[in-house]
């Protein structure tokens, strides 16, 4: 919504018709003119000569013009200013833009629209125009290229509706085609879908935020769909919250291969929105696996980023790649050895990177880049031009400054960083005790390994192959295949097995 800027007159600041009128796109003002003037919608003049005072000034309506004592002086020419009189105006106004915005919003849905025609042409007695709409309203609904809630909505409607003329006009009570089962399934499918998604929602906020809820009927749900209401898996939305739910419920490593599978087939009759959603819950349950050591989900969480990718499931509605998004993609990519696939990426999306992020977000991901190709003096670089103060760059910028210092063997400098990051972790309130937890083992066992590697202080070669256990079972951890990796080269150079 556009903001008036200071000093506009009072018109302009006070009007709640005003602000509708702003929402309106150029296509969208032009034809409330054109309501205006239909005496079905309106028999006034007034409302018509204050549009056409107002078109001019589309669409800030921000002209000193516009002051109530000149569109008053317009609007009744010879008459003494009515504060009454201009509140009511303004009142007609707001009334006649939102029978517009209710009159545009029916003329949109075409199905909504054949729906309450087919009520009204049963109410009327006139059979053949609604068997007639009724045939329309189902060919519109099977040509709905995505399988969301309202699409069920709408079949239960039509359903409905045929069942009532049936009574009303055919004195048809129980219908052979078995229509009473029809609308029967589709009143479960909907209170399913409702109840599944309602629970999914709150699940993923106790995991966030620690809350605890009452899942509403979780145990009823997964009998009946266990047993007599297996069919309604076959519903390709059911099946997809479902799982979706299951997996972020239990963390059951079977619901994410279920959903995984699935993805690849009826996946495209889904919202966009159910999609995209599918994937951060496949994203999260990598990720919750590589914490715990699991490092052949690297690759699977670097695939599923792919087919988001591929699948244009990871811009905003605004076009971006979330900055987040981005530096996950080019890390997971590099860890799985995809440095050519990477390079490309960086070079070809990163233009969709929101403006306010895209160079330090770039800067990273190829700072990272670079340092996966031994180009340690040009990694650096790029990270020195790294300048916000955003907690998720300064976390991804130490660790891999860490990293830099460790293979480029700068002793000074990799010990004051340790120290450094430790009391930014410490110091660091936003940031989840378990998710500290992780970091500092990161760093301790850099740091371990780091004085093996210079002989420095009480650890030494004959200490490698239990801290390589210790890292292969710690948890919660980052980069271990990154911490397993120095311990193999430093295996290589002293002899000792691990």
């Amino acid at each position: 919504m556009r903001r008036i800027k200071t000093g506009s007159l009072r018109i302009m600041h006070s009007a709640k018709f005003i602000e509708v009128l702003r929402s309106f796109s150029p296509q969208e003002f032009k034809t409330f003119g054109v309501f205006l003037n239909s005496p079905y919608f309106n028999t006034e003049k007034l409302p018509v000569k204050l549009y056409d005072m107002l078109k001019r000034h589309y669409p800030e309506f921000a002209s000193k013009s516009l002051s109530k004592e000149n569109v008053f002086t317009k609007l009744y020419p010879g008459k003494p200013y009515n504060d009454k009189l201009m509140r009511n105006i303004a009142s007609d106004m707001l009334r006649l833009a939102e029978s517009f915005i209710t009159a545009e919003s029916s003329r949109k849905e075409e199905l909504k629209s054949k729906i309450l025609l087919m009520n009204e042409f049963s109410r009327r007695k006139l059979i053949s125009l609604f068997e007639r709409n009724v045939e329309k309203a189902e060919s519109i609904l099977s040509q709905t290229q995505t399988e969301d809630i309202d699409f069920y909505k709408n079949r239960l409607e039509i359903e409905r509706s045929k069942k009532q003329h049936e009574i009303i006009h055919k004195d048809i009570y129980i219908n052979p085609k078995n229509r009473e089962q029809e609308v029967s399934d589709q009143v479960t499918a909907i209170s399913l879908l409702e109840m599944i998604y309602c629970n999914l929602k709150l699940t993923s906020i106790e995991k966030k935020f620690d809350f605890d809820y009452k899942l509403n009927f979780e145990d009823e749900i997964d009998q009946f769909l266990s047993s007599s209401g297996s069919r309604f898996l076959e519903n390709v939305y059911i099946k997809c919250l479902y799982y979706n739910f299951k997996l972020l419920r239990t963390q059951q490593e079977k619901y994410y291969f279920l959903l995984r599978d699935f993805i690849q087939s009826d996946f495209e009759r889904l919202p966009r929105e159910i999609r995209r959603d599918t994937y951060i819950s496949l994203a999260n349950y990598c990720y919750v696996r590589i914490t715990k050591g699991d490092d052949e989900y690297i690759r699977e969480s670097f695939m599923n980023n792919r087919e988001m990718i591929k699948n244009d499931l990871f811009t905003t509605a605004a076009g971006n790649i979330p900055n987040v998004f981005f530096m996950n993609v080019v890390t997971t990519g590099l860890e799985c050895g995809e440095q050519e696939w990477v390079e490309k990426f960086i070079s070809e999306d990163g233009h969709r990177l929101k403006d306010d992020s895209r160079e330090d977000t770039l800067n990273f991901c190829l700072a990272n880049l670079h340092y996966y190709k031994c180009d340690y003096g040009t990694a650096f670089t790029f990270l020195s031009k790294i300048t916000t103060d955003d907690m998720t760059y300064k976390h991804n910028v130490r660790s891999l400054t860490l990293k830099l210092y460790f293979d480029t063997n700068e002793i000074e400098p990799f010990l004051s960083h340790i120290d450094s990051y430790r009391h930014f972790i410490a110091g660091n309130k936003l940031v989840f005790d378990k998710i500290k937890d992780s970091l500092n083992n990161y760093i301790s066992f850099s740091k371990r390994i780091f004085c093996i590697k210079n002989k420095i202080g009480k650890f030494d070669e004959d200490d490698l192959p239990k801290l390589n256990r210790e890292i292969s079972e710690c948890t919660p951890l980052i980069n271990r295949p990154w911490l397993l990796r120095k311990i193999d080269e430093l295996t290589e150079k002293t002899g000792k097995n691990p």
